[in-house]
């Protein structure tokens, strides 16, 4: 049995040439104008000519362009997966990834608090300002022990923060107590900040600090 087969010459895209062969088993006779190869078993048929294909043409910046879109494209992607990761796992509680990232932060949570700690101790002392806000700050913690369980240890002030030393009967007590401390209506306009990272013994008397950064103003 022969076989034909037909050949689509060059198809012009853009520039682009390319080249498509598709073979057929096939008995009848080739079309008229059939070229004939020294294979008398196979036979050569050239199509009618197709017609011209219109395509849109980018330019090199376009290209570029789109190019850089696609990548921002795929970056945002990845991210918004990675995420939904992360959330996943913060949401088991008994994903070892999700302790990894417990411990993480809270590494991290406590270096920042050094570091702000840090910041406020290598401060210089503003007489002037120093001795004003610690008599104001004892004003305050007077009247916050007539309905906080703690022990006031002392106030450091320099020249826009102070810090207020305290102490509760237990990390527990703290975690209830904390939030008194920074909602009280203290005298001074000071933003309130305390970190309370959980101890090796929870039932031990915990201390910790208060920072008020005030407005110099």
């Amino acid at each position: 049995m022969k076989k034909l087969i037909t050949q689509l010459g060059p198809i012009l895209a853009g520039g682009v040439g390319g080249f498509v062969a598709m073979q057929l088993a096939s008995g009848p006779a080739p079309a008229p104008g059939a070229a004939v190869v020294d294979d008398p078993q196979t036979l050569a048929v050239a199509p009618a000519p197709a017609q011209p294909v219109g395509v849109a043409r980018l330019d090199t910046a376009d290209a570029e362009r789109l190019r850089a879109l696609e990548a921002r494209v795929d970056d945002g992607l990845a991210e918004i997966e990675q995420s939904v990761q992360d959330a996943e796992e913060r949401r088991d509680p008994f994903s070892p990834e999700r302790e990894q990232t417990v411990e993480e932060y809270t590494a991290e949570m406590t270096e920042r608090w050094r570091d702000t700690l840090a910041r406020h101790e290598g401060d210089v002392v503003d007489p002037v300002f120093a001795e004003d806000a610690s008599a104001s700050f004892a004003a305050d913690f007077d009247e916050v022990l007539e309905h906080t369980d703690i022990e006031f240890l002392g106030v450091d002030c320099r020249s826009t923060s102070c810090t207020a030393s305290i102490e509760w009967g237990s990390f527990g007590a703290a975690q209830q107590g904390f939030e008194n401390l920074l909602h009280h209506d203290y005298e001074k306009n000071c933003a309130t900040e305390i970190y309370l990272p959980e101890p090796e013994d929870r039932d031990a008397p915990y201390e910790a600090r208060v920072l008020f950064t005030c407005d110099p103003t």
